[in-house]
């Protein structure tokens, strides 16, 4: 089963990514425990004898829904391998756009760490990344380990990329449709920001992220596929970076494709094990 999508994902590309979320179906009672006034946690899985917790952070600025296809097949994943972890899903009914609702994510970890008793690990798919990494940018560290998967560094030219790519754009359409608003600007409002704030935000996002990088370089792994559009020459910028990060690349890999969430799966919980396994220049986790 798992070989067969990951198939289908090679040959998709892109659209795999949305496309075969509506193939994948899995059964799961899930609990939603709300935080603050527009901020939650879903408790997408809470198997007997949990020995830690997994924190999701979703792609995209919509942050209401759990049927994306990386959240449905980290799910899946680590249904399939019986790992004995709680899986929670940050949702929120405004879209996420930049910092501004970093504290209540802080406020989700905390709340997590304090009634499970147990460590957590951040990980953020594609958008989330980013929102993952703004969060260590301002001194929030309440989670034990950062796992940001696919997601850009160089964000002038990954919104310069979402305007060329016809996938993304219509991914843009979409957002906005579903937020009711007709333009970017209105959706900045409604995010708590503006377009000139945006553009501050996406400029000193690398020098905030070097302000605080003493803190979280040793506790984050970077994965990210090589033929993923939204990190191409990422090389060039990580070297903008203080100190080297971690990265697990993934050969041939697309944006969070499948090998992208399962490698992310792996290093999690060879976490909760007390040793984090890195695969370099992972070619397929299936093998």
């Amino acid at each position: 089963m798992w070989k067969t999508i990951k198939d289908c994902s090679g040959i998709i590309n892109l659209s795999s990514s949305f496309l075969s979320s509506k193939l994948i179906e899995y059964d799961s009672e899930t609990i939603q425990i709300k935080i603050t006034e527009n901020s939650s946690i879903e408790l997408l899985s809470n198997p007997v004898d949990p020995i830690g917790n997994i924190f999701v952070l979703q792609g995209g600025v919509n942050h209401d829904v759990n049927d994306s296809f990386y959240i449905k097949n980290t799910c899946l994943y680590l249904t399939f391998e019986r790992a004995p972890v709680r899986i929670y899903l940050y949702k929120n009914n405004l879209p996420i756009i930049n910092e501004s609702f970093l504290p209540e994510i802080d406020q989700c970890i905390k709340y997590i760490k304090k009634s499970t008793q147990q460590s957590c690990i951040m990980i953020g798919y594609s958008m989330g990344g980013v929102v993952l990494y703004s969060y260590l940018s301002r001194g929030f560290l309440a989670a034990d380990y950062y796992l940001p998967v696919c997601c850009p560094i160089n964000l002038a030219k990954f919104h310069q990329q979402i305007e060329e790519n016809a996938i993304f754009r219509r991914l843009q359409q979409k957002t906005l449709r579903r937020f009711k608003v007709s333009s970017q600007e209105e959706l900045f409002l409604l995010a708590r920001t503006s377009k000139e704030q945006n553009q501050e935000f996406i400029e000193t996002f690398t020098d905030h992220l070097n302000q605080t990088i003493d803190q979280w370089v040793d506790r984050l792994t970077y994965i990210y596929g090589n033929k993923d559009p939204l990190t191409l020459d990422l090389n060039q910028d990580l070297a903008q970076f203080n100190r080297k990060i971690t990265t697990v690349i993934i050969e041939n890999g697309w944006h969070c494709d499948l090998d992208s969430v399962i490698q992310a799966c792996k290093i999690g919980l060879s976490y909760f094990s007390g040793e984090i396994k890195i695969i370099k220049n992972s070619k397929n986790v299936f093998d």
